[in-house]
């Protein structure tokens, strides 16, 4: 009995050991799964380099399992080596070899191979989709356990490996895109230089051509017949056409390069209408049209924006209605939009904005052309383009101009009905007190006639805006003042000249040149009387001008006094010089633009001596020196002559082929006293050396000192 127990007992405690064997042996076993899968996902935590993640990856599984060689294959058509780990010289990274991937699906696969060893693969998958193969060689066959703990390493890795994939594929798409971007950015910047380029080189002959037909057109000799009138006629209307041309084309160059800029500043609404006015009556009235200008109560005098792209946009406008408009009215409407009103920017509201309509009876434009037209190069149909003619540019510059005021376009149309095209812009409206009150001005008279011990009979305005203008004509009517009004500095100095004033009023915040250099001028005439100066708007507590007058505020106003003035009663300023006998040198490499502005100023009495080279210009300085006045092109030529200090008294006036706006700054920063854009309006031109050969110590103080900063590019 006693050895029957003894040997259950034995049994049975042997049967728990085996138990307990089995359950240490499988806790081991799932600590040892648990614990490399653990180390795994720390170690592929993060990383973003694949050929770097697939190393990481096999090393460590080779050596977890305890395999002699571990490698890691990718699918790509076939099966590439991307990583391997233990010794192995039979392949190497980007061997590529062949496996039906379709079984690796099914799991694992085991071969015997040659070398009494033991080969594995198991796949690297998500759901069905295989990416890839894990080879693992040993020596013996592994257990279940490892095999098991593969298969989860496997599921892993392979979506550890397919983010990485994701990630470089996408690295490598925005690099594509990247070069691709930088690439366009750099054709877009070459065909704005090309086109710059262009500009210049036809806008230099179409100067000859504008400037020479004009002159034949005016007949001067009255030796021309009526027939060859009309034909100069005829050419300079058809340069005028190709200018606008080029004047498109570049700007649908700059638009597309990014390069086309805002300037916004006050702006008179009545200039606007009236310089539309002044460009399209004449046009109006060659067709037989009506030109209506309507101007509701509603829209304020001055808004803040960009004039200039505005008066584009409206030409533009106004263009396509007197081209399409063969009877009836063509209407320019300017009103704040009516509620109700739906806009596409968020920004517009009925209550912040204003339009600008053309409203026309011409031939309309059917519904599914109405998006068309904007688009570059397009018009209505195949058959405008050759009954009216025209690039399609203009309402696509137009469009891109409106996003660039913040605005947009509206369209109504239909067909033979006639159109209506309207600009609605966000309306920040200019502070209306562009000169100072009433009383403010009013009391500054008072201080002026106490001064003098006489009352003041004329005085000269000067300020931009006419809303401005009249607002001060019916104060200087109620006080019986003669006024004379001008709407630049320049043009004043020209009626300070050649008249007797008893007070300036003068608007500091003209665009034409500073408040400053207008007073230093007047200052620089110090052996005559200069009437008091009434300024307004002087951001600029004018100080430089300290020296030369005693000014006084007197409110928002500032009243200046000139120190050298004698006493008594004012004198005349003596005329600006004429122009008669004046010589002025011409510099310019085009004789063609050289023969039509020469031709133009003998024609005003004037000696012209030509150069073509800055060294010849230079020469003619230094051979002639009763030469007053210098037209050059090029900045770099006039930076070179500002070198010479005893050139520092030459007033010169730079000719560019650029618009305006760009080129003032430039121009001036290298020494000239005044730029003009080519074509030359003749008027203009004409005007300006007026000025400056009334003013020549001017033109030292204004162009020396910027030249010194050098050129600029």
């Amino acid at each position: 009995m006693a050895e029957d127990y003894s040997e259950k007992l034995v049994a049975a405690l042997s049967e728990v050991k085996n138990s307990l064997d089995q359950m240490s042996s499988g806790t081991k076993k799932s600590d040892w799964m648990k614990s490399g899968q653990l180390e795994l996902a720390s170690i592929i935590s993060g990383d973003l380099n694949l050929q770097k993640l697939a190393q990481d990856i096999i090393t460590y599984l080779t050596t977890y399992i305890s395999a002699v060689v571990g490698k890691i294959y990718l699918v790509n058509d076939t099966l590439e080596l991307l990583a391997s780990f233990g010794k192995d010289n039979e392949t190497a990274e980007g061997t590529q070899i062949k496996l039906a991937t379709g079984l690796l699906q099914k799991g694992p696969i085991v071969f015997f191979n040659e070398s009494q060893q033991f080969s594995i693969f198991v796949p690297l998958a998500i759901d069905t989709e295989v990416i890839g193969v894990l080879e693992f060689v040993t020596s013996q066959v592994i257990d279940s356990s490892k095999m098991e703990f593969l298969r989860k390493a496997c599921s892993t890795a392979a979506k550890a490996l397919k983010s990485c994939q994701q990630f470089t594929q996408m690295q490598r798409e925005l690099s594509e895109s990247k070069q691709q971007q930088e690439k366009l950015t750099l054709a877009s910047k070459n065909k704005t230089l090309f086109m710059a380029k262009m500009s210049h080189e036809l806008r230099t002959p179409l100067t000859s051509l504008l400037l020479l037909s004009q002159k034949l057109a005016d007949n001067d000799e009255g030796n021309l017949t009526y027939e060859q009138i009309e034909a100069a006629s005829m050419i300079n209307q058809a340069g005028h056409d190709l200018l606008d041309l080029i004047n498109d084309i570049l700007d649908h160059s700059k638009v597309e390069a990014g390069s086309l800029k805002i300037h916004k500043a006050p702006v008179s609404i009545r200039s606007i209408v009236e310089n539309l006015q002044r460009q399209f009556l004449p046009l109006a009235r060659d067709k037989e049209l009506q030109f209506l200008i309507i101007v509701n109560d509603d829209v304020p005098l001055n808004v803040t924006t960009d004039g200039k792209r505005i008066a584009q946009v409206l030409k533009n406008f106004l263009s396509n209605s007197f081209k399409f408009t063969s009877k009836g009215p063509v209407t320019l409407k300017i009103q704040r939009p009516h509620q109700g009103i739906k806009f596409t920017l968020a920004h517009l509201q009925a209550n912040n904005c204003l339009g600008f309509s053309v409203i026309d009876t011409g031939i309309g434009i059917s519904k599914e052309n109405q998006e068309r037209i904007f688009e570059d190069f397009q018009q209505a149909d195949d058959t405008i383009d050759k009954t009216f003619g025209g690039t399609g540019l203009g309402l696509s510059i137009s469009r891109e101009l409106a996003k660039m005021l913040q605005g947009e376009i509206h369209l109504e149309s239909e067909p033979g009905k006639g159109s209506s095209f309207t600009l609605y812009i966000p309306c920040v409206e200019r502070d209306q007190a562009v000169l100072s009150p009433f009383d403010e001005i009013e009391k500054a008279f008072c201080h002026i006639e106490q001064q003098q011990a006489r009352p003041i009979k004329k005085v000269l305005v000067v300020e931009e805006s006419i809303d401005q203008q009249r607002v001060l004509m019916k104060l200087l009517n109620k006080k019986s003042i003669e006024a004379v009004f001008v709407g630049t500095y320049r043009n004043g100095l020209y009626h300070i000249a050649s008249e007797i004033f008893d007070c300036i009023l003068l608007d500091g915040q003209l665009s034409d040149m500073t408040a400053v250099d207008f007073l230093k001028i007047l200052s620089e005439k110090s052996i005559l009387q200069l009437p008091p100066v009434i300024v307004s708007r002087a951001k600029q507590r004018l100080q430089e001008c300290a020296s030369s007058y005693t000014i006084t505020e007197l409110g928002s106003l500032l009243l200046l006094y000139h120190k050298n003035k004698p006493t008594g009663a004012l004198q005349r300023i003596s005329a600006a010089p004429p122009m008669e006998n004046a010589k002025v040198l011409i510099v310019d490499d085009d004789m063609r633009s050289v023969l039509a502005i020469s031709s133009t100023l003998k024609k005003a009495g004037m000696k012209v001596v030509l150069a073509n080279t800055v060294q010849a210009a230079l020469d003619r300085l230094e051979n002639e020196p009763d030469i007053k006045i210098v037209i050059m092109n090029g900045f770099e030529a006039i930076y070179q002559v500002r070198q010479e200090r005893r050139y520092a008294n030459l007033p010169i006036i730079a000719l560019s082929s650029k618009p305006i706006a760009e080129d003032k700054i430039r121009a001036t920063e290298v020494g000239a006293n005044d730029v003009l854009s080519k074509p030359v309006d003749i008027s203009l031109l004409l005007n300006s050396i007026k000025i400056w050969l009334s003013n020549p110590t001017t033109a030292s103080r204004m162009g020396q000192s910027r030249c010194e900063v050098g050129i600029l590019q």
